[in-house]
């Protein structure tokens, strides 16, 4: 199962939610992991993608992932990623195969 989570805004919540998701799923045993495919406004790592390792690392067999796992691209400038790096091209095919292998990892 995935489960999509988004906002039409920046500093919403979703990362707080997805979290809160990860833990519950835990509680009911179900192993759960965050993924966020594009991070924007990162200076040196990428709080949102570290949050959403550190709540997937609650389940063991998730513990090997490393932040590279959880964040395939990042951008320096907080907006959308368009703009944050306008010469940069997301592949979605690159996210789509990194989230097929997150899944069955």
């Amino acid at each position: 199962m995935k489960i999509f989570v988004t906002a039409t805004g920046t500093n919403v919540g979703k990362t707080y939610v997805t979290c809160s998701l990860i833990h519950h799923f835990h509680r009911l045993g179900i192993t759960a992991c965050g993924y966020k495919p594009i991070e924007t406004g990162v200076q040196t790592t990428p709080l949102d993608g570290q949050a959403l390792l550190d709540a997937s690392h609650i389940n063991p067999t998730l513990r090997k992932l490393t932040l590279n796992d959880i964040t395939t691209y990042t951008f320096p400038l907080a907006a959308s990623p368009a703009v944050a790096d306008p010469k940069h091209t997301i592949e979605i095919e690159i996210i789509v195969d990194h989230a097929h292998w997150l899944e069955k990892t």
